[in-house]
């Protein structure tokens, strides 16, 4: 799965919950120019804040 993200942009929504329905929990890392961040996702918190 390709994401692209905006300059600037303040978060990521993660839609493999609806188009894979088995996949229950998404452990995300990134880095940014913040730094770098960690979260948990799940279907109803799929939107991680960078």
């Amino acid at each position: 799965m390709k994401v692209r993200i905006r300059r600037n942009s303040k978060s990521v929504i993660v839609a493999l919950f609806t188009s894979f329905p088995g996949i229950h929990k998404i452990a995300a890392q990134w880095l940014c120019p913040n730094g770098l961040g960690t979260s948990l996702l799940t279907a109803k918190d799929n939107e991680p804040q960078m």
